[in-house]
């Protein structure tokens, strides 16, 4: 009795992800925030809100790449690391 099925979302694709970054115009503000959030998340993996709560203290440049602090993960709620 009473439990809705469960439907799994198929993961997104890097031709899905091209097409959703093309049609965001990088060149204004909200814009280049839009594409740099949605590509660090798909980047990224991280949660929705994980991804929210990130601050531009919290994203360090290397020369290898990139480091992404996230200071409160879902797994880790008493921030033991």
């Amino acid at each position: 009795m009473g439990t809705a099925p469960r439907r799994e979302a198929h993961p997104l694709t890097v031709a899905e992800l091209d097409r959703l970054v093309s049609t965001i115009d990088p060149t204004t503000a909200i814009g280049a925030r839009d594409c740099a959030v949605i590509l660090l998340g798909y980047a990224s993996a991280l949660r929705p809100g994980e991804l929210s709560a990130l601050d531009l203290a919290d994203i360090i440049l290397k020369p290898t790449g990139v480091l992404v602090a996230v200071r409160r993960p879902k797994t880790d709620q008493d921030g033991h690391g």
